[in-house]
């Protein structure tokens, strides 16, 4: 059985198109590149209403929790300021986890180096209601690595439209159209290539060296 479901996924991974005047494939690869800073979200998360507080006066217990998140972004904040970091109130609140209540739960951070990177999470690692999550990654020498992974793309794209040209008595042509696509968007694209860059990115979170990864589709004039 578990045989059979690793040559369904082999298959849909390699999934291509040929048809009478043109060849499509869709490929995805990797580059290794070096981070220029990345950008992290600090988040309050909620505190759950079954929190026990001491009883004070008449206040509710809403109004409780409201006081505890202010403290609680106060402390944050403070910290920040302390540690010299460059910080802002989010943009894109659709990545946060309580996007729907934002306006004073988050800040977004500027990490420049390793250093600073391992010290923030060693800062806020003992904070329960505070949630980090990468927001955003700038590359060093952005221009050049797009360059670089667009060729090896290209090159595998080349590579599988041939392989499909052979074996359709087809000679291959001149690439007609190139689109990039989003990865997760076709659940029959590259599925163990997304499987293995996902756990690779995972090991790279807390480095200045990441993997940068792209998915295109390529069609080729086929005779």
């Amino acid at each position: 059985m578990k045989k059979s479901i690793l040559l369904g996924i082999l298959f849909l991974s390699s999934l291509c198109y040929a048809q009478n005047g043109f060849i499509e494939v869709e490929v995805k690869d990797t580059i290794r590149s070096k981070v220029l800073k990345y950008e992290y979200a600090l988040e309050i998360l909620n505190i759950p209403n079954e929190v026990n507080f001491v009883q004070t006066g008449s206040k509710t217990k809403k109004e409780r929790i409201a006081e505890k998140n202010k403290e609680l972004k106060e402390k944050i904040e403070d910290i920040l300021k302390k540690g010299k970091y460059i910080y802002r109130k989010p943009v894109n609140y659709n990545s946060l986890v309580n996007s729907y209540n934002f306006s004073d739960k988050a800040f977004i951070i500027t990490i420049n180096n390793e250093e600073e990177l391992h010290k923030t999470y060693d800062l806020f690692k003992g904070f329960e209601s505070v949630n980090i999550s990468l927001e955003e990654t700038f590359f060093k020498d952005e221009k050049d690595s797009e360059k670089r992974l667009f060729k090896k793309l290209l090159q595998k794209a080349k590579n599988k439209a041939i392989m499909i040209a052979e074996l359709s008595d087809l000679k291959l042509g001149k690439i007609l159209e190139v689109k990039e696509v989003k990865e997760i968007d076709n659940l029959t694209f590259n599925i163990m290539d997304f499987y293995i860059n996902s756990n690779m990115n995972k090991s790279s979170s807390k480095s200045f060296f990441t993997n940068q990864s792209k998915a295109i589709v390529v069609k080729f004039i086929a005779k």
